[in-house]
């Protein structure tokens, strides 16, 4: 469950590192862009341009194979005394196409607890 804090932090925030495993458990670790929408962390499979799309990512296969995933929201600053992160660990769906307004095509959503 989070905090008003750790809430009020992700919500400031645009990008995280999502980790995700493999079935031989070798990490992966990407930015990913992000909202929060009731309760859940949602993270987009977009538009962007990458080397491969959809179910090829090895992002969205790792989750397939094995959906333990993490992500950890920063902030850097020179100014350590204001450094800050939150971490969440859980398991990620795959949300088909179309599912939800939040998602304009693929979604994967990791639920934070209300």
């Amino acid at each position: 469950m989070l905090s008003d804090h750790e809430r009020r932090f992700l919500l400031t925030r645009r990008v995280g590192h999502l980790a995700t495993a493999d079935s031989r458990a070798i990490p992966h670790v990407v930015p990913v862009c992000f909202t929060i929408s009731q309760g859940t962390l949602y993270i987009t499979i977009d538009e962007k341009p990458k080397r491969v799309t959809g179910p090829a990512l090895k992002r969205v296969r790792n989750i397939d194979r094995n959906p333990m995933v993490a992500i950890v929201v920063d902030r850097y600053d020179e100014d350590w005394t204001r450094l800050g992160w939150v971490m969440l660990r859980g398991r990620a769906e795959i949300l088909p196409p179309g599912w939800s307004t939040i998602a304009r095509r693929n979604c994967y959503a990791l639920g934070t607890a209300s």
